[in-house]
């Protein structure tokens, strides 16, 4: 996801794109600011989305030195 400045906010994988969305809007959207900083998003379709979101994220951290703010947050969504 990323804010409205197109900054990584967090990165995660699904096989259910559709539920993970609706159970991410759904759920105390209104109280968590991580939620509502999210603009946008990018998807990429992959044979296995565990090892891309490793990989994304420790490209992540190579370069920023930390992993996505919102991930720091939000512990059940990495």
């Amino acid at each position: 996801f990323y804010d409205k400045n197109k900054e990584v906010i967090f990165i995660g994988e699904s096989q259910n794109l559709q539920e993970r969305f609706s159970k991410y809007v759904d759920t105390d959207f209104e109280y968590d600011a991580c939620k509502q900083k999210t603009v946008s998003y990018q998807r990429e379709f992959v044979e296995n989305p565990k090892e891309r979101m490793k990989q994304l994220l420790e490209d992540f951290k190579n370069e920023h030195g930390k992993i996505p703010v919102c991930m720091m947050l939000a512990e059940n969504f990495t």
